[in-house]
């Protein structure tokens, strides 16, 4: 009798499983399931932080005595930044300024030259993709120079300005942290014969994201 029942039960469940399916796989084809997207990062609002990174230079040395000489260097920098980011959809775009401390010195034939404080205003755009923001930079950034002639008593020092650009990709690491890596290009304005003629800076910051 208890074989009777369980093979019975069976049965009717079979029944109802195959009677029940066309009706559901129906159902669900009349309301398909949203796609899956990945989250977007809210950049909005004003943020802050810290960069570190490593700068070189080439100069010019018209006004340097001695023989010709190609002034070069590379070092460490260490600085600040900060920002205001504004949204349209999935455009990011807003000012960003920084400044940076790092001495960088160059000597030849009895010459030296050296720079220390940078800074920059720009203008940055980009557009996110889920928790990443790729994005490019532009627009003015200053240096301040120094250089020793050959000739005795000969020192001078100069504020340059420069004309720089670049990008990079920022990351949301938290719901107010960010981390990014970005490459900025300075060149020279102006007719001075001294000064740095290209400046190269490859740097990481970590940003606090106000708005969140």
């Amino acid at each position: 009798m208890c074989s009777f029942d369980i093979r019975s039960l069976q049965r009717w469940a079979v029944a109802s499983i195959v009677a029940v399916s066309p009706s559901l796989t129906s159902a669900l084809a009349d309301e398909p399931l949203p796609p899956i997207r990945p989250a977007n990062y809210d950049w909005q609002g004003p943020y802050a932080g810290v960069l570190l990174g490593l700068k070189s230079f080439r100069t010019s040395h018209a006004d340097l005595s001695g023989a010709p000489a190609d002034f070069s260097a590379r070092g460490r920098i260490a600085g600040i930044i900060a920002g205001y980011n504004f949204t349209h959809r999935d455009l990011v775009f807003g000012p960003e300024g920084d400044v940076s401390y790092g001495l960088l010195k160059a000597t030849e034939n009895g010459n030296a030259f050296k720079t220390d404080f940078h800074a920059s205003l720009r203008a940055r755009v980009g557009r996110r993709f889920g928790r990443a923001l790729p994005f490019a930079t532009a627009g003015i950034s200053t240096v301040q120079f120094a250089y020793r002639d050959a000739q005795p008593g000969i020192r001078q020092s100069h504020v340059q300005f420069n004309a720089t650009a670049g990008g990079g990709i920022e990351f949301a690491l938290a719901p107010a942290l960010s981390g990014r890596i970005e490459y900025l290009y300075g060149r020279k304005l102006g007719s001075r014969d001294t000064g740095l003629n290209h400046t190269h800076i490859v740097r990481a910051a970590a940003t606090y994201q106000f708005g969140n």
